[in-house]
């Protein structure tokens, strides 16, 4: 019987060593989609360029750009950040870019990027960004490629040439039961020379349809009704099959703090599902609950709507003035705010920043993730393509 045992255990292994792939990622440029640009802003005044360091070069003509990253194209909790570009255009028409990204107004200590009408191959430039969690600010770095004698869009009968693409930088592909997949890879930095997440996304190859909201290295993905965990060591992306799809992965138990009942995720199964994840000390939150009610009213009896907060126990009668200040009638359960909390909702959901909108298909799949996208804007966006709704 022991020996029999055994048996059946080197084959569920060998059977699951036989699903697991690889495949070989490489480095690309110019994957950034141009619809995701970021158009600097050409400022017209000398009185402004004099506060900044240069080297006086005559013959050169010299333009002054600013790109202002504001909550109107990020999240909430993004702080604004301004960053100065100058642009030297030679007598061969060529055109010398510095961007001042140590934003200490001296160009002079800033790689100078110089581009031709020919120029095919363009750098990837990690730009600072600034984001509140709590009380905390973190800074990272996100890659963008920078392009001069770009004309790959206009504004109006303006074409700019002088361009910043978010920077997806790797790309693969592979075959899955007789499907193409193209998936690609973006790597923000925690400091310029540290690395941090690894985000990637994938699409079926040759189809019009957008990638998927980005996931992190570590994440699982589910092809079919296959889930795979992905690693990468390099530049091979491994693929581990970690079992069947199970409609209840992201089932939990809680209680609603406001009704005091007894909740269970899958009691909403045969509805779309919104995951809320915010807290009563964040700002972006409480400013975004009136389009979150709005929401509400849009998809009632469509959507059910689980706010979750993140908040210490001792803020419990402030959650609760804010629920009740702002009628926000719907399922509210409170998770410890405690980072490293391994039983925690935040954990399960893998949610480090807040607000995060998860909204969760009728099938049980997350279908839309803002943490790695974009916020309630961009969820409405994705609400207004799904058919039944």
């Amino acid at each position: 019987m022991k020996y029999y045992f055994l048996l059946v255990f080197f084959l569920f292994a060998q059977n699951l060593r036989a699903q697991n792939f690889s495949l070989k990622v490489e480095e690309k440029k110019g994957l950034g989609n141009v619809k995701y640009q970021v158009i600097p802003f050409h400022i017209q005044d000398s009185v402004l360029l004099k506060n900044f360091i240069y080297d006086h070069k005559i013959e050169e003509y010299k333009s002054l750009y600013l790109i202002t990253f504001t909550n109107g194209n990020s999240h909430p909790s993004y702080l604004r950040d301004s960053l100065f570009l100058l642009m030297n255009i030679d007598k061969s028409n060529n055109r010398k870019i510095q961007l001042d990204d140590d934003f200490d107004a001296n160009f002079t200590n800033n790689t100078e990027h110089v581009f031709t009408p020919e120029t095919k191959s363009y750098p990837i430039i990690n730009i600072r960004r600034r984001q509140v969690i709590g009380n905390d600010t973190v800074v990272f770095y996100l890659p963008y490629e920078l392009r001069a004698f770009d004309n790959r869009i206009a504004i109006g009968k303006i074409k700019k040439e002088l361009t910043l693409t978010e920077a997806w930088y790797k790309e693969g592909k592979f075959n899955y039961q007789g499907q193409e997949y193209v998936i690609r890879l973006k790597e923000p930095l925690l400091t310029k020379d540290g690395k941090n997440d690894i985000f990637f996304r994938y699409k079926i190859a040759n189809d019009t349809s957008e990638f998927s909201n980005p996931y992190r290295i570590g994440d699982t993905i589910r092809l079919d009704t296959k889930r795979y965990v992905l690693n990468l060591d390099q530049d091979n992306l491994r693929f581990t099959y970690v079992g069947q799809y199970d409609p209840t992965t992201y089932n939990f138990n809680r209680k609603d703090f406001i009704s005091q009942k007894e909740i269970q995720l899958s009691q909403f199964k045969g509805k779309y599902i919104l995951l809320d994840f915010w807290g009563s000390w964040c700002v972006p939150c409480i400013e975004g609950i009136p389009d979150l009610k709005q929401l509400a009213k849009d998809y009632k009896g469509k959507i059910e709507i689980v706010s979750i907060a993140f908040d210490h126990d001792e803020d419990i009668s402030k959650l609760k003035s804010i629920i009740s200040e702002h009628e926000m009638d719907w399922t509210h359960i409170k998770e410890p705010r405690i980072f490293n909390n391994e039983s925690g909702l935040n954990n399960k959901f893998d949610v480090k920043s807040f607000p995060t909108f998860i909204l969760i298909d009728k099938k049980g799949n997350i279908i839309f993730n803002s943490a790695t996208s974009s916020t309630l804007k961009g969820l409405k966006q994705f609400l207004s393509k799904i058919d039944d709704l």
